[in-house]
């Protein structure tokens, strides 16, 4: 999406082909892509994470492509074998290039959504998720857990009475507080990660998130397994429960799950861990919680706009709905043509349509 703004705005095909690795051809079609259905045509049609990748030189690019034809290696592999030569790539920016360049088998496509994943280090990524209703006769009980990937250290796992945002919100803080802050944190298509009310899917929650630097990733519909972790967690949860026997009230439910935490925490080995326990294998994070964090800067000269306390943007005597997630929030807007770009933070959120006055959620596919 970057390149064709920075196209629209007066940059040559020829320097942005070589400053993001990507044909001419490429980059004349994406612009096509966006005169025909604007952002949510680039997007719908992506694979691409929302932000940018690193860039990387063509002679890099050029030796990943050479290495997965000759060995047919993803991208963990040509990254270490690259790391030898003296060159440093991430493994998902060589998994980007060999997408990018059709590189990928029929059998490689089938299993995008299982294929296992552990981060290097603790905190990089929580997984979060609800274990599932239990009906009890003291009331209702939603487990809320979360889960390093990198340790499988319980961040925290908690009794919930429903699965409402500002319950959900609290229970983040308290972690934040406790343990610092991830770089990302993992969720499903689900209430209240992702605001089904909302045509965009933002929710407060991801708003939380943005506001303290966390980048929120969604897992892809229908795919429980991206989220892996946390669902063996809760299949080791209800096998302890059902071993234990499930408590009957709300409040011992509670208990219960405290007592299993630490019990998964820092008794019971793990396989993955070289039999050693989560506790031993995690530390907090660096990154601190911020109460009161600072506006976002946007870069210098962008046009930034206050929205409504009703999440609406005022342009050129006309109101546009942008998100009920970002009331009174700032954002950048851009115009390219006869289209308003809405970013809030570094997410892109909303395309707005000054002939026709339609308004499009801008969200890349899982």
């Amino acid at each position: 999406m970057e390149v064709v703004i920075r196209h629209k705005e007066g940059e040559r095909v020829s320097a942005l082909s070589r400053e993001y690795g990507v044909s001419r051809q490429t980059i004349h079609k994406w612009i096509q892509r966006y005169d025909e259905e604007g952002a949510c045509g680039l997007f719908d049609r992506s694979r691409r994470p929302h932000q940018s990748p690193k860039r990387i030189s063509e002679e890099v690019e050029r030796r990943i492509i050479e290495l997965r034809e000759e060995y047919g290696w993803g991208g963990l592999n040509i990254r270490d074998l690259l790391a030898r030569k003296g060159v440093k790539v991430s493994a998902s920016t060589v998994d980007r290039v060999i997408v990018r360049n059709g590189l990928i088998r029929d059998r490689d496509k089938q299993r995008p959504a299982t294929r296992r994943f552990q981060r290097d280090a603790p905190n990089q990524l929580w997984q979060m998720d609800f274990k599932g209703e239990y009906k009890l006769p003291g009331g209702t009980c939603w487990p809320l857990s979360i889960i390093d990937d990198c340790s499988r250290f319980s961040i925290d796992l908690f009794g919930l009475r429903s699965t409402n945002s500002n319950r959900v919100s609290e229970r983040l803080v308290r972690c934040f507080e406790k343990y610092g802050l991830p770089d990302e944190i993992l969720m499903d298509h689900g209430s209240p990660w992702y605001a089904t009310s909302h045509p965009d899917g933002l929710s407060r929650i991801k708003v939380l998130l943005l506001k303290q630097g966390v980048r929120p990733i969604l897992s892809g519909v229908g795919h429980p397994q991206t989220q892996g972790k946390v669902e063996r967690f809760h299949g080791t949860l209800s096998r302890h429960l059902g071993w234990r026997g499930i408590p009957q009230e709300f409040d011992t439910m509670c208990e219960a799950l405290t007592e299993f935490r630490q019990i998964y925490n820092e008794i019971k080995p793990h396989s993955s861990l070289d039999r050693r326990t989560p506790a031993q294998c995690y530390y907090p994070s660096s990154r601190r919680y911020d109460p009161s964090p600072p506006e976002w800067k946007y870069p210098p000269g962008a046009t930034v706009k206050k929205l409504t306390p009703r999440g609406t943007l005022h342009w050129q005597g006309r109101l546009y709905f942008v998100s009920q997630a970002l009331p009174d929030e700032h954002v950048w807007v851009r115009q390219i043509e006869h289209r308003l770009l809405i970013t809030y933070h570094d997410l892109m959120v909303r395309e707005i349509d000054l002939k026709t006055r339609r308004t499009t959620a801008v969200v890349p596919k899982a």
